[in-house]
């Protein structure tokens, strides 16, 4: 009775179709426990899309008139952002493994048997830790899906209009913005499918969060692509679902720190008679857009 249960339990998790990650690789497609999300996308955190086109029909695989070999996976991408490496990471991992190491001999001192035991357990950390620890390996990158990104980038050129402190092509694509200006990029598919993407948003605004806290607090960075992502966030984020959080202060505080690290506050009309430059224009678009964010 008990397996009889599980079972039934399993069979009802499962997914009525299947998505098309799960359909691609052949395998069964089981719900999780947050709703739209299967439990291998779930793990692998990637956008769990559901079956966009039917399923091709035998005769149209074998005459050629349809798909013509088993179902490829949709076009999906990741945002690979820099973070600033400080000099001093690797010197702190070994401070640590030194400190661990002299706590273990203090405590495994007992005889000549016990401490060449415990030499020859410590000397393999070493080896270890002599390795780099590059912080964007501790997690892992997710997989977004390119079509639903291209529309929130769609989505988000209409919203700009009402804030036109950051100004990019009309015909700057997903794949052009990932390349030049991940983090912006970033900000703006979090924005743009907060308004009835849950399941997207959800992975879009955890991934903003790491990328945010390993960029500006861990790496220490201080850059114009940084603040614009910030003001992004706090221009369009649904921060009134969650008025308690006082999330939104927190975030305006970075972006007037990062101000004040670029020195925006300097008057440009008092700079001498010449052009003023592209950077320029946009480090006075931020400056203006955070002025009216902390206004109203």
């Amino acid at each position: 009775m008990k397996m009889s249960s599980e079972t039934r339990n399993r069979s009802s998790k499962r997914n009525p179709t299947a998505c098309e990650h799960c359909r691609a690789a052949r395998i069964r497609c089981q719900a999780s426990e947050q709703p739209g999300v299967c439990e291998r996308c779930l793990a692998l955190k990637r956008e769990c899309i559901a079956r966009t086109r039917p399923r091709p029909r035998r005769w149209e695989r074998k005459w050629g008139t349809g798909d013509t070999g088993p179902s490829q996976s949709p076009a999906t991408f990741s945002i690979n952002y820099t973070v600033p490496a400080k000099p001093d990471l690797n010197d702190n991992f070994e401070t640590l493994r030194e400190m661990h190491e002299q706590a273990l001999d203090a405590v495994l001192e007992q005889d000549s048997v016990d401490s060449s035991q415990s030499t020859s357990q410590t000397t393999t950390p070493r080896s270890v830790s002599s390795q780099s620890h590059p912080i964007s390996d501790i997690w892992r990158q997710p997989l977004f899906d390119m079509a639903s990104a291209e529309s929130l980038l769609n989505t988000f050129k209409s919203m700009v209009n009402y804030l036109p402190f950051i100004v990019f092509p009309d015909d700057s694509s997903v794949s052009y913005l990932a390349a030049t200006k991940p983090f912006t990029l970033l900000s703006i598919l979090t924005v743009a499918s907060g308004s009835n993407m849950v399941q997207k948003h959800a992975l879009y605004d955890d991934e903003f969060r790491k990328a945010l806290g390993l960029k500006y607090v861990s790496g220490g960075e201080k850059s114009l692509e940084l603040l614009q992502g910030v003001l992004i966030y706090c221009a369009w984020y649904p921060f009134h679902l969650r008025p308690k959080n006082g999330q939104l202060v927190q975030c305006l505080r970075m972006a007037a720190d990062l101000i004040h690290d670029l020195d925006l506050e300097q008057d440009f009309l008092e700079m001498p008679d010449r052009k003023v430059t592209g950077d320029e224009l946009d480090k006075i678009r931020a400056y203006l857009a955070f002025l009216y964010l902390v206004s109203t």
